[in-house]
This record gives structure tokens, C-alpha cells and sequence, in this order.
């Protein structure tokens, strides 16, 4: 059953928040550019935009300061929120995720930058793109968590105002301290649907997408090869240089890379040429923005 109905609503578009259906997932992801620029009654977007700035710009600096296995694990601390009902749906197979060598090979090539490109690389979109085995359902997993206090208080602040307003008994959930620069797990009162049998948590529609359309294909032939096609161009001329994906074979051809050779491609390139994450920030939206679709209702989306 969807989240309206067993609210006491029909299906509706206009009470602001996704219509999830409580007994499987949607495909959905939390956009942090929507997060950014959201302007939703209840929902702190100022607060939860400093959160996730803060959340990348602290697991990168430990880093860089030699603080690595911290690090790292403060990007591992993560786990899905099952009350949100975004993703692909629980119990089917979703990979192996990205592991903690994988975390910590990009943060130890990104530690090797100068301090002002490690903080433009202190993204979301960094994670993203050059992270194996790190996708669309682990970010949004992360940002569902370091946003936890803020959609909590959205939530009960809707319901409240709905009259739907039901807490159950308390139980324990984490959320990011900018101040702190930590995580913190607080003992806080399920959010139930009015038989006191399910938690749930409400998520604006407005910070809602159905993809995240940056991924390191889009990097890499957007922004890495066609700045080497220009190269190839400016060498041999236009007649005789190589295609983007000619390119791109020849350059990863009896490739060192063991695992998803495009992020371990688009890592390697990238250090050796900061500016062109800059190049694609600049191109495609500043710092956060992932160039998502904002959904059209509150029941646009499909079930996983």
C-alpha cells in the first residue's frame, strides 16, 4: 500500500512528498543539487546542504592528514534506510558494493592533488564517478543517512500538520554532526502509519530523482576524450585522428585495470589532469549538481 493511502488520502500530487508504496521500493535516488536548491515547507535544505559538504570535505581531509583508516570507515558507516523506500528494492541482489580498498585507492591518488583541488573534488559527484562498484543506491544511502535529522523532522512536521502524526516506540538512528564532524546515533520514536504497524519516513518530491545522469561514462567522453581527440587533431589532423572510442580502446587496451576499468580510467586521468573534473563541474552544474530530472509528481516513478 502507498504511503497517502494508508495515510487516510487518496493518490495525490499535491501533499509535497513521495508516494511510496510501503512493501517495496521505489527506483529512486536522494539528488544532493536538489537538496541544495530545494525549497520545501519544513525541510531544512540550508542545514542539510552544509551537512553534505561537510560529510565530504571531513572523510577527505582525515585523509590527508594521515587519518586514514578513520577515514575511511566514516564512509563505510553507512546503511540503508530501510524507512525511506528508495533504490532497488530489499533482498535483491545489488553487487558488492564498493569496498574500503576502493575507497581508500581514490582517496590516496586524490590526496596526491594540491589542497584547493582535493576540496572541489569533495563531492558526491566524486564518489560517483570515480569509485568502483560505487553507485546510484550507495550514494543515495549515504545521503539518506547524512540527512537522517533533517527528513525526520520534515516528516514528523508534515505529518503533524496532517493530523497523521504517530510515533511508535524509539529506536536507534544515525545522522551527521557538521559541528562535530562526526556521526551520532540518537534513540528517536518511529515515525508508524496510523495502525502503529509500519515506520516510514517522508522525502520532499522536490529532492527526489529518478537517475543521476554524471556517471563516469558521461565524464569520460564528454570532458577526457574530447579533450585527447583535440590533442589527436592538433598532431595528425583531423583526417587522421582517432574517434573518442578508438581512443579510449587504444588507451585501455592490455589494461592494468583489474576492476571497472572506466572509474579506474577516469581516476587515472584525472589526476594527471585536475582541471578536467573542474571542466565538467564548470559544464554540467557547480559541485553538487548531478544534471538528475526533478520528478513531475508525487507518484512518478516506477517499483523496483
Amino acid at each position: 500500500m502507498k504511503i497517502q493511502k494508508d495515510l487516510g488520502f487518496d493518490d495525490s500530487d499535491t501533499l509535497g512528498f513521495v508516494n511510496t508504496d510501503l512493501e517495496r521500493d521505489a527506483l529512486l535516488f536522494v539528488d544532493p543539487n536538489f537538496i541544495r536548491t530545494a525549497k520545501v515547507p519544513s525541510f531544512d535544505s540550508q542545514r542539510a546542504y552544509e551537512k553534505i559538504q561537510d560529510f565530504f570535505k571531513h572523510a577527505l581531509h582525515l585523509f590527508s592528514i594521515g587519518k586514514k583508516q578513520e577515514a575511511i570507515a566514516t564512509i563505510m558507516s553507512v546503511h540503508e534506510n530501510n524507512d525511506i523506500h528508495f533504490g532497488f528494492s530489499h533482498g535483491l541482489p545489488k553487487g558488492k558494493g564498493p569496498s574500503p580498498e576502493a575507497i581508500w585507492h581514490v582517496f590516496e591518488r586524490i590526496s596526491e592533488l594540491e589542497k584547493p583541488v582535493q576540496d572541489k573534488m569533495a563531492s558526491p559527484l566524486m564518489l560517483l564517478i570515480l569509485v568502483p562498484r560505487f553507485g546510484p543506491d550507495a550514494l543515495s544511502d549515504l545521503l539518506g543517512n547524512i540527512i537522517f535529522d533533517e527528513l525526520y523532522e520534515y516528516s514528523a512536521k508534515t505529518l503533524e500538520s496532517l493530523g497523521k502524526l504517530n510515533k511508535g516506540v524509539n529506536a536507534k538512528h544515525v545522522y551527521w554532526d557538521n559541528q562535530g564532524h562526526q556521526w551520532v546515533t540518537e534513540d528517536v520514536p518511529d515515525l508508524c502509519t496510523p495502525d502503529g504497524g509500519q515506520s516510514m519516513l517522508l522525502v520532499p518530491t522536490r529532492i527526489a530523482t529518478k537517475m543521476y545522469t554524471s556517471t563516469a561514462s558521461d565524464y569520460v567522453f564528454k570532458i577526457i576524450l574530447i579533450a585527447q581527440r583535440q590533442a589527436e587533431i592538433d598532431k595528425k589532423g583531423r583526417k587522421d585522428a582517432l574517434s573518442k572510442k578508438d581512443l579510449y580502446k587504444q588507451n585501455t587496451a592490455h589494461s592494468k585495470y583489474t576492476d571497472d576499468v572506466m572509474k579506474n580510467y577516469a581516476l587515472d586521468e584525472t589526476i594527471k589532469h585536475p582541471e578536467y573534473m573542474q571542466q565538467y563541474y564548470d559544464k554540467y552544474g557547480r559541485f553538487l549538481d548531478l544534471n538528475s530530472e526533478h520528478l513531475h509528481s508525487d507518484n512518478d516513478y516506477t517499483l523496483a
